[in-house]
């Protein structure tokens, strides 16, 4: 989604979001369990990564690495806390890694992992059914990574990272077959962003005969997964 479309969709879902308490009453909850553990796996469309964000170089700055689409995984406890609205919490996983080569064929791998920490509430749209939830929701959320990055043989480790904090909205759909179990499909709509640190434990190496040099103080970049997030899960219910 283009940069100039984020804030008035960030703008619409929240505007959806408050007014959902206001709407007309809920239909009959699917199930009469108040607590929900479920576990999803969510394809997310892009990410990328930022190899110099403190230049003082506007094209430096802007310089990235773009990793594409990447698989992630989470849990996620829900609690119902009156007819038609819950309360989540979630932690989910995320990694990407790129493999490439320099013009002298020495192999390049560059890629991250992330930590996401969420909180939500999610509201129960009415023209739900008995056994169809439709919802929306959005909250706060919690971000941390590291840079993986090897150079031939000699990879880097990480130093230090700077946590972050966004936003998020969500839509979904939840289809009951029993009353303990749900089946949950989810777009999910950020824009994490982490800066990381990395460090070499050497100067110089010499790789396929050529002598590569390598920073001497800790190396920044920023990590950013800048695409929708469409997520499959189950749920448990009791």
């Amino acid at each position: 989604m283009p940069v100039r479309l984020h804030i008035p969709v960030i703008q619409f879902a929240w505007c959806l979001l408050f007014l959902v308490p206001y709407l007309p009453a809920q239909t009959p909850e699917p199930t009469p369990y108040n607590h929900t553990v479920m576990g999803h796996f969510n394809f997310v469309s892009a990410s990328r990564l930022f190899l110099d964000p403190f230049s003082g170089n506007p094209v430096r700055q802007n310089q990235s690495i773009e990793l594409g689409s990447n698989l992630s995984y989470g849990i996620e406890y829900l609690y119902r806390l009156q007819p038609g609205v819950q309360l989540a919490a979630a932690a989910e996983y995320a990694s990407n890694t790129t493999t490439s080569k320099d013009p002298f064929g020495t192999r390049i791998e560059d890629g991250f992992e992330l930590i996401l920490l969420e909180m939500s509430g999610l509201f129960t749209l009415p023209f739900s059914s008995e056994d169809i939830r439709f919802y929306l929701g959005g909250g706060i959320g919690g971000y941390l990574g590291w840079r993986n990055y090897t150079v031939g043989t000699t990879a880097s480790h990480s130093v230090n990272y700077e946590p972050s904090v966004g936003i998020h909205v969500i839509t979904g759909l939840a289809y009951y077959p029993i009353s303990r179990l749900s089946i949950h499909v989810e777009f999910r709509f950020r824009d994490p962003q982490v800066t990381a640190y990395n460090e070499f434990d050497t100067d110089t190496e010499i790789i396929n005969g050529r002598t590569y040099h390598f920073p001497t103080t800790p190396l920044p970049s920023r990590i950013n997964l800048n695409g929708n997030v469409y997520s499959l899960g189950v749920g448990f219910h009791f």
